[in-house]
């Protein structure tokens, strides 16, 4: 993520604007999260009233240290910037945590999908069975965010061969147009050899035609 300078007049003017078109709304709170200091706009004078309260927290990830996995919200969000060398145990750590602490088995699943989604970003370079195999959560497979990963993974390689074909289909019409075209080029020559006194089967030897090719492109350039 960059520096946006904009960001705190784009954040609360939502905010605001949100307000403004639902009145039953009494109470709110936002949370404003940076992956370091250095990232977070320096335009902060008109929000600073707001950015003290208690409406607003803003977190910090690079402060965050091991004492966030003791909080299941803090923890998924420290896991975003783990290192890669201790993601993966984190990861089965809060999801353990999760079935412990949520009693409710729909944000159990919540949790979890989202704590795998972050795995998953993070180890691009390998296949979802392979991350699921290393957080040892089978039924991720049933969940839907993995059905929608599958689907895409068809989808990409459906449309990857498809213009597969699509290139060798084009490379085999360039090549024939190639081919026309360099027989085009032999075929216009025939009468130059005739000229210099070569027969048809000579012509037609030099050339790599058939007999009948030079006879008639022989004709057609008498007439």
């Amino acid at each position: 993520m960059q520096k946006d300078e904009a960001f705190y007049r784009r954040f609360f003017g939502e905010i605001f604007l949100y307000l403004s078109q639902y009145h039953e709304t009494k109470y709110w709170q936002a949370l404003v999260v940076f992956r370091n200091r250095n990232i977070e706009p320096k335009d902060t004078q008109p929000y600073q009233a707001l950015l003290n309260s208690s409406n607003v927290t803003v977190v910090y990830l690079e402060d965050l240290g091991e004492e966030a996995y003791d909080n299941l919200g803090l923890g998924i969000v420290k896991l975003i910037v783990e290192e890669e060398a201790k993601a993966v145990e984190q990861a089965k750590m809060l999801a353990a945590k999760a079935k412990v602490q949520l009693a409710e088995e729909t944000e159990q699943k919540k949790v979890l999908e989202l704590v795998k989604t972050i795995i998953l970003y993070k180890f691009q370079d390998l296949e979802p069975e392979e991350v699921i195999e290393m957080l040892s959560m089978e039924d991720f497979k049933n969940s839907r965010l993995y059905k929608g990963m599958e689907r895409l993974a068809r989808e990409e390689a459906r449309e990857k061969v498809r213009e597969e074909v699509r290139e060798e289909v084009r490379e085999e019409v360039r090549e024939e147009v190639r081919e026309e075209v360099r027989e085009e080029g032999k075929l216009l020559t025939v009468p130059m050899f005739l000229e210099l006194g070569l027969t048809v089967e000579e012509i037609a030897q030099r050339l790599k035609l058939t007999v009948e090719q030079v006879q008639q492109a022989a004709q057609s350039q008498s007439n």
